[in-house]
């Protein structure tokens, strides 16, 4: 059945007018009007579908479709029109519900061919179709059904089958070899094989093999080469027929093949026509050999006749075998001769990569070396398959991009000389031709190569000879008895440039002249060329003067050696003139500075000095050594013994000064100190020594310098110095430019604990209090801009790890250009000053309050005092009384010296009468002693609280209470007294409390930092209730 085709009429119009005439408000898809809008979507399509499609909607897959479908529905349409899918297929639906469980999880089937059973079609009980399953989403996006658009296939399988029948009877007789094959494919998608589907019975004429159907080919022909696979392969999947030759090397034989897809795409099979055209192919090849070995031969020959050195007939030789072979490389080897190694000059190589260099045997097979040196060619087609190699060394050549490898050796009286490699990026059968031209290329490589070799060294040691003779920077002749040159090289020609020796050519007699020991002129038969051409031998050579045209004066040295014969007749001499002008200007400088070094010596006030390495005697000594050794020079130069030197040193520094000589004599540079007493006075003097070794030309010592400097005031100097840094109380300190510490005094590391060298550097601030740092890095921040340093923080003590405050100030040093270099500062301990600020402050404010309170005191004393006296006399003997008890508490409060708490309580209270009033109660020991540094301070916070319970609290109000009570406890560090002032009945809503007040700052701000006291103040409901707890006999840090 085939799809309608396009009339331009309104396509399924019987679909249409069921699905309007239908009244879907009876079935489980409800009112037309309220279906999904996929549902409808879905309809849409399949209304306006020209092929045939049928949807399934809800649980029970009610059916519509179109008109495509209504043959196969058959008798069972109109009445199948919206009922459930299970009523109209009822013999399909066994086998499609399992697909239609994987619809409705979301995902799509298809079915090609798929021979179905419908009832629909008369005559015949089966049909064939290609069709899809997609899942249909309601607007919630789940799945409620399906679309299926469907192919009818039945015609064209039928067809197919008659075809396949008759094309079996036709292949069963035909001459040439016929087979289907089915590719088969890996996950990659690349071909790996394929399976004989059928064969005709020429086939196993032409392959010579039998029983393969249904077999693989890897499994009838183990080895086929991956060709077969890839073309066929290809042909499966892109459906174009090939036509090809090409070898079978398992089975050895040669095929036409014309190759063509059948079936379907999805099938991936392919048909096969071909021959056996094996006997054809070697008929051909063999006069092709023939004919490509002669060529081969003569263009061999050709490409090597001219060629002189070893290097370019080995590279040429390889490139005529790789361009004939196709070879991408081939490269010529010579063994090593140590049995383990052979060296592969540079490869010919066309889109390979080089392979040059030494390499081991053992790398490429365990039979390499044994049967190349058997004299055996070594022929490995298929590397990656191998079986004399293992995994490693199949690895390797698959690295290297080498899939085929030959190897041709080259042996010589059971030695193996070289051999030739040629390899192929992929698997290669090589034929007997290839190897046997191969093997021909090693045997006239290495004659050429050989040839090469030998006349390289000829040519190489003329050349030497002649290259030898004309770099010599000298000239050089041979002359016969006439004086004539016979062999000169450039440089002679120079000074002789008329070819005849000076005594013999009176034209060139007067460039020359010479003196001998004495200074006389030589005459020229003196000449040095004269006297050779008489028999004597004059080495070493004549200084003479030569002039030559210019008027430009070369000293020279002129040797020469008469020739003899076997007759010991002079036929000849050698002469040899050497340029000596710089070897002169050398020995002047040499002079010139020589003289320039002992008038810088003698002026200089160190001692310079040279001593040989080998005996330490003196070869050089400046006059300053009398003046800092008290010996005169000429004394010690006499006496040049090692011993005396080392006899002026104090026997303390004689150790460390011979070790220091011999470390220098070992090759090192050393500056050291040592004393020597002088003889002359008996004085000690500090010398300072810079000894250094002095190498010759080959590197070795042979002989030692120094330099000595006296340093006998520097160190005084510098002892006075240490001395008055040391002795000050100051912490003495030097900092680099950026405020990072170089040098600390002894005193820094007594108070802080720290050593010099944690306090290098930033470390010193690890002594620094640590809400203190950030004080003195900002002043550090600040110094270079303000020209100075001034800072004030705390320091930790490292013998109680209490903290003292220090000023810190530094000043800079500057270079010539103003540059600050470093600073030197101290640090000054201004603890007791700071502490003597503060209580003196606090005395100060305490001094004014107390007068102002005094003067309310006295004044509220005369007004109370008024008001209960009779008259006259008893308001002055009360008043009288009152201000006696207030001057008590007074004097005691002013005093310095020792005093005890009760007395101290007592004292305050009977200032203010209160002493003996019943109101008040005192609970505690007697004879608590208060140390000097307490009387004054406690005596004025029980003067605040005595004067406020007076004028506000429990001594004003008759119905108060007022306790005080103290003991004493004994702590781990130190014994603590412990005071509870408290209140009781005191009426505090008519208190009105303004500010802290003095007494109140005295007690929770005072006391603790003067006394180290731990302080509590409250206004409590009836009164007031304080507490105060301080150490007994200790002092609070500042």
């Amino acid at each position: 059945m085939t799809p309608p085709t396009d009339t331009g009429e309104t396509a399924n119009p019987e679909a249409r007018a069921l699905l309007a005439a239908h009244d879907w408000a009876t079935t489980p898809l409800g009112p037309r009007q309220a279906w999904p809008t996929a549902l409808r979507a879905a309809v849409e399509l399949m209304l306006d579908s020209a092929q045939p499609v049928y949807i399934g909607w809800g649980a029970e897959l009610v059916s519509l479709y179109n008109d495509g479908v209504i043959p196969f529905v058959g008798g069972r349409h109109p009445a199948s029109f919206g009922k459930p899918y299970r009523a109209v297929w009822p013999q399909l639906w066994a086998e499609f519900r399992p697909v239609f469980d994987a619809i409705f999880a979301g995902r799509s089937r298809a079915f090609v061919d798929q021979p179905l059973a419908l009832a629909g079609r008369s005559g015949r009980s089966t049909s064939w179709l290609s069709f899809t399953i997609t899942p249909l989403r309601d607007d919630a996006g789940v799945v409620r059904g399906f679309y299926c658009a469907a192919l009818e296939t039945t015609e064209r399988v039928l067809a197919e089958r008659e075809t396949r029948q008759t094309y079996r009877a036709l292949f069963e007789s035909i001459e040439e070899g016929f087979c289907v094959i089915e590719m088969l494919f890996d996950a990659q998608g690349r071909p790996v094989d394929y399976i004989l589907l059928e064969t005709n019975p020429a086939y196993v004429r032409h392959t010579g093999l039998a029983n393969v159907e249904g077999r693989r080919a890897s499994e009838v022909v183990p080895m086929l080469e991956p060709f077969w696979f890839e073309t066929y392969g290809r042909i499966a999947r892109t459906g174009r027929s090939e036509r090809f030759e090409h070898s079978a090397r398992p089975i050895g034989r040669w095929f036409n093949v014309h190759a063509f897809r059948v079936g379907e795409p999805h099938q991936h099979r392919v048909a096969v026509i071909f021959d056996d055209i094996t006997r054809d192919k070697q008929l051909i090849q063999a006069e092709r050999a023939r004919q490509s070995r002669q060529a081969y031969e003569l263009a061999l020959s050709d490409a090597l006749r001219p060629l002189g050195d070893p290097e370019t007939v080995r590279q040429t030789a390889a490139a005529v075998l790789g361009r004939h072979l196709g070879a991408p490389r081939v490269a010529y080897a010579e063994d090593c001769g140590d049995g383990a190694h052979f060296l592969v000059y540079p490869n010919y190589v066309d889109g390979a990569a080089d392979l040059s260099g030494r390499f081991r045997y053992a790398d490429y097979g365990d039979a390499l070396r044994a049967q190349l040196l058997a004299g055996r060619d070594l022929v490995q087609p298929d590397l990656a398959h191998d079986p004399t190699l293992d995994a490693d060394q199949r690895r390797a050549f698959a690295q290297l991009g080498i899939g085929a490898s030959m190897n041709v050796p080259l042996v010589k009286d059971g030695r193996l000389l070289a051999f030739i490699g040629v390899n192929f990026n992929i698997a290669h059968d090589f034929t007997a031709d290839e190897i046997a031209l191969t093997r021909l290329t090693a045997e006239r490589t290495w004659a050429a190569v050989e040839h090469a070799r030998a006349a390289t060294v000829l040519r190489d040691s003329e050349a030497r000879l002649a290259a030898a003779f004309e770099s010599v920077p000298a000239g050089i002749a041979a002359i016969d008895t006439a004086g004539r040159t016979i062999v000169a090289n450039a440089e002679y020609q120079r000074y002789v440039p008329g070819g005849l020796i000076p005594s013999r050519d009176p034209a060139s007699l007067n460039h020359w002249r010479g003196w001998d020991p004495v200074g006389r002129p030589l005459a020229p038969h003196d000449f040095p060329a004269a006297r050779a051409l008489r028999g004597e031998r004059m080495m070493p050579g004549q200084e003479m003067l030569h002039v030559d045209d210019t008027g430009r004066e070369i000293w020279t040295e002129v040797t020469t050696a008469p020739i003899w014969d076997t007759a010991g007749t002079v036929t000849g001499a050698v002469t040899v003139i050497s340029d000596i002008s710089g070897r002169r200007r050398m020995l002047d400088a040499l002079r010139r500075s020589e003289e320039r070094l002992r008038q810088f010596g003698d002026a200089s006030q160190d001692v310079l000095w040279i001593r040989d390495a080998a005996s330490l005697q003196w070869q050089y000594l400046t006059p300053a050594f009398e003046t800092l050794y008290g010996v005169t020079r000429e004394a010690a130069l006499a006496d040049n013994d090692y011993r005396s030197w080392l006899a002026l040193i104090v026997p303390e520094d004689q150790p460390r000064a011979m070790a220091m000589m011999d470390r220098v004599r070992a090759g090192e540079q050393v500056a050291f100190e040592y004393r020597i007493r002088r003889p002359s006075d008996g004085s000690v003097r500090w010398v300072r020594s810079t000894d250094f070794p002095i190498f010759d030309a080959e590197g070795s010592i042979t002989l030692i310098g120094g330099i000595g400097h006296d340093m006998t005031e520097l160190r005084e100097t510098g002892q006075r110095l240490t001395a008055l840094v040391e002795g000050i109380p100051q912490l003495v300190w030097r900092a680099g430019a950026d405020g990072a510490w170089t040098w600390v005094s002894p005193q820094w590391t007594t108070f802080t604990g720290r050593s010099p060298r944690d306090s290098h550097g930033w470390g010193w601030l690890s002594a620094v209090h640590p809400d203190d740092r950030a004080t003195a890095r900002d002043a550090w921040h600040e110094a270079s801009k303000l020209g100075g340093l001034s800072a004030e923080y705390r320091l930790r003590s490292g013998e109680d790890d209490s903290w003292r405050w220090f000023q810190s100030r530094a000043v800079p040093v500057r270079d010539e250009a103003g540059t600050i270099v470093e600073w030197l500062g101290t640090s000054t301990d201004v603890d007791d000053m700071r502490r003597l600020q503060n209580q003196q402050t606090v005395l100060v404010a305490e001094l004014q309050h107390r007068t102002f309170n005094l003067l309310g005191l006295v004044q509220s004393m005369a007004e109370t005092t008024r008001r209960s006296s009779r008259g006259l006399e008893d308001f002055l003997t009360k008043f009288n009384s009152r201000l006696a008890a207030l001057a008590r508490a007074q004097r005691l409060l002013s005093r310095a010296g020792v005093g005890t708490l009760d007395e101290l309580v007592r004292g305050e209270l009977d200032a203010f009468g209160a002493l003996e009033d019943a109101r008040v109660r005192l609970v505690g020991p007697a004879g608590v002693v208060l140390s000097p540094d307490s009387v004054q301070i406690l005596a004025m916070a029980l003067h605040e609280l005595t004067t406020n319970a007076v004028k506000h609290g429990a001594l004003r109000h008759a119905g108060a209470r007022l306790s005080i009570r103290w003991h004493v406890e004994a702590a781990s560090d130190a014994r603590r007294l412990h005071l509870e002032w408290r209140e009781t009945g005191v009426d505090m809503t008519a208190l009105q409390v303004q500010g802290t007040g003095q007494g109140r700052v005295l007690i929770e701000q005072a006391l603790p930092y003067q006394l180290s006291a731990r302080t509590t103040f409250a206004l409590t409901g009836d009164g007031v209730h304080c507490t105060i707890d301080v150490p007994l006999g200790s002092r609070a840090p500042g």
